[in-house]
């Protein structure tokens, strides 16, 4: 029996009048990205971790002006001292020395008021757990059931964070319920149905500050005491390697507690329908380029307090010694709904099969679903 918890993010927003900054020039802008830029969310979380208390936000820009001037109390007394860490597309504002008590007070200059629920830390749910922490909106419960039950039976898999963005194809029950359903000792299910950001033209993923933010407050509420934490998104399907050796393992062994690794991008082949499944991947380009590095970490190894992103941990400048031999997951572009870019091809006229592909596909991918 999987046991389960369901975490709701309680963001606050600024007041009107106040206005987020862009991150990037208009001349990089998108046409219509403004419509999923996040103009007003002043922290997505707040954490306590001991006598202090951590506030998750987007990139602050203008907005670290205004984290100076407000004024934050818990229980009628003010909180005095701040630390402000800002990071790519994410910053955590440590409040200091915080009195007890489940809701912090805010004031902005112009008067108005807000509250926020201080949410505890629960480190030892997942404590000493092989856990796949992912971010998805409405992306199909089978995908869901078929990658968690394969990565759980095959690939050393135990726990799971995962992050809903605000799917409506669905309920959260609906969801919480697949998560119970495919092996897992834990799972942690934490809803964000908060502004994404969209693709600009360059630098592209500038405004993306939702992923990284839900990163690093799951990482303060839930993993940083996991055994190990995989980052892996739900059109990525781990392949078990021949010595046996789990990524979880090869994090554990490595000197830093981290290790990247690299992946195969694969395409559905010509005659396959939508919906289609991960075992519909079997086709490829000539010239096709290998995927986005993925990475496993040991939180509790030298890099945990790094600060996580999709494909490296931030400021870590031996990337490129710890990237593993070999290809570890297989890169599935059929498999999504286009929630985070719906700029993504299907191959076009020169996709060819790939044997091996289609070889991991019959003999070793077991979906949790009967197809």
């Amino acid at each position: 029996m999987t046991e389960l918890r369901i975490h709701h993010a309680t963001r606050v927003a600024v007041p009107e009048g106040y206005q987020r900054d862009r991150a990037i020039r208009p001349s990089g802008l998108a046409p219509e990205s403004h419509l999923r830029y996040d103009f007003d969310t002043f922290f997505y979380q707040a954490i306590r971790a001991g006598r202090h208390v951590a506030l998750v936000a987007p990139k602050l820009l203008n907005f670290r002006r205004l984290f100076r001037q407000a004024q934050f109390r818990v229980g009628g007394q003010r909180v005095r001292r701040t630390r402000i860490f800002s990071f790519y597309r994410h910053a955590i504002i440590w409040l200091l020395n915080v009195p007890e008590g489940e809701t912090l007070a805010i004031t902005f200059p112009d008067g108005s008021e807000a509250d926020a629920h201080i949410h505890p830390q629960d480190l030892g749910f997942l404590a000493g757990l092989n856990c796949q922490m992912m971010i998805s909106k409405d992306n199909d419960l089978g995908w869901i059931k078929d990658q968690l039950g394969f990565h759980a039976a095959a690939c050393g898999l135990e726990a799971v964070c995962f992050i809903d963005n605000g799917s409506t194809a669905y309920g959260l029950d609906d969801l919480a319920q697949a998560l119970t359903e495919v092996g897992l000792q834990r799972a942690v299910l934490i809803s964000m149905p908060f502004k994404w950001g969209g693709v600009n033209r360059k630098p592209a993923n500038r405004e993306l500050y939702l992923q990284t933010a839900a990163y690093n407050a799951a990482r303060l509420k839930y993993l940083a005491q996991a055994r190990g934490v995989l980052c892996l998104d739900a059109d990525e399907i781990l392949i078990p390697q021949p010595d046996g050796e789990t990524v979880f393992d090869r994090a554990q062994r490595a000197r830093l507690g981290f290790v990247r690794f690299s992946g195969r991008n694969r395409f559905p082949g010509p005659d396959a329908q939508p919906r289609f499944d991960y075992a519909d991947h079997g086709w490829m380009l000539s010239d096709q380029a290998p995927a986005a590095h993925n990475w496993c970490l040991n939180p509790r190894g030298p890099m945990g307090h790094f600060q996580w992103r999709c494909h490296n941990l931030e400021h870590n400048i031996l990337d490129v010694f710890q990237v593993l031999q070999g290809d570890h997951f297989y890169h599935c572009l059929g498999i999504g709904t286009g929630w985070k870019d719906p700029q993504r091809s299907d191959g076009g006229p020169a996709l060819r099969p790939d044997p091996e592909a289609e070889a991991f596909w019959r003999d070793t991918f077991v979906p949790a679903l009967p197809r």
